[in-house]
């Protein structure tokens, strides 16, 4: 696993995760450690793996933006 060993029994809740090109293919990897609130996924983010992380946004009920769709993401507090 590519998460530390200390952190595996450890869930951070980020308001975003933001997904690059060089982000694990597996999103359920990454959400074994992450709980965000909306999932960002970057420009860079190519076709297929932007399908795998939409599909596991949806499944898993949590909001996904992509940048290469919808532009830019501005977060208003």
């Amino acid at each position: 696993s590519w998460i530390h060993p200390e952190y595996i029994d450890f869930t951070i809740r980020p308001d975003f995760l933001i997904v690059t090109r060089t982000a694990p293919f597996n999103p359920a990897k990454v959400m074994a450690a992450f709980t965000p609130g909306t999932i960002i996924l970057d420009a860079s983010v190519g076709p297929s793996k932007t399908r795998k992380w939409k599909d596991y946004a949806v499944q898993a009920g949590i909001p996904c933006w992509v940048v290469a769709e919808q532009g830019a993401f501005v977060a208003e507090y």
